[in-house]
């Protein structure tokens, strides 16, 4: 970025234009041209909302951004009066990897105790509800740190969801995690997965927005 001084002005001074554009407007657009590629913003790389009971999946995720912001809105589409645990899923339909992984999670459960899984192929960010739950939805994110480079990949993560009808049940999941994916992440996979009825798919109206953080 070049700078040219502004002088000092006194009282009654003439300035023209060609005073103007040599002090300030060349220099408001050298300025702006550097605050506006300041990191930490963050832009939507895609929302999806599901017409009809699918899972998530973000293909060809763009490998310019820093970090990326995953949120969501969900409900499961099991009639089960269970709660069902929420997957997301990396490189299982593109990039290296396939979808498979080494991992470490710490994380917190609703009682505050903390949950270690030594491995796994699925990042479990939490729960669910589902079609026997009215009027529930999950709501959460999860952050995934230099998801483009060739380093252990670190994230965060919160989860919320509300359990029945009394103020109590409340189920809050977070934490954070490392895993041994050591390639880019190109594609998200947002699945569940009931064991009783073997429904992978969250409902119609479920919500996700993918972001990338500059």
């Amino acid at each position: 970025m070049s700078r040219t001084a502004i002088p000092t002005y006194t009282t009654s001074q003439v300035i023209d234009a060609a005073h103007a554009n040599t002090y300030w407007s060349d220099n408001e657009a050298a300025h702006w041209s550097a605050i506006s590629a300041l990191a930490g913003s963050f832009e939507l790389i895609e929302k999806i909302t599901l017409p009809s009971a699918a899972q998530f999946r973000f293909l060809d995720i763009p490998q310019t951004y820093r970090h990326l912001r995953l949120y969501w809105h969900l409900k499961h589409n099991s009639p089960s009066n269970e709660y069902i645990p929420i997957h997301i899923k990396f490189n299982e339909f593109g990039g290296t990897g396939g979808g498979a992984y080494d991992m470490t999670i710490l994380r917190a459960d609703d009682a505050g105790e903390v949950v270690h899984i030594p491995s796994g192929t699925n990042l479990t960010v939490g729960w669910t509800p589902t079609l026997a739950h009215s009027n529930l939805w999950a709501n959460g994110f999860l952050t995934i740190y230099d998801y483009a480079g060739s380093n252990r990949k670190t994230a965060d993560m919160i989860n919320a969801c509300k359990r029945g009808t009394t103020t109590d049940k409340i189920d809050i999941e977070k934490g954070v995690s490392i895993w041994s994916l050591s390639y880019a992440v190109v594609t998200i996979t947002g699945r569940t997965q009931d064991s009783v009825y073997s429904i992978t798919d969250f409902t119609t109206g479920s919500i996700m927005w993918l972001y990338g953080l500059l």
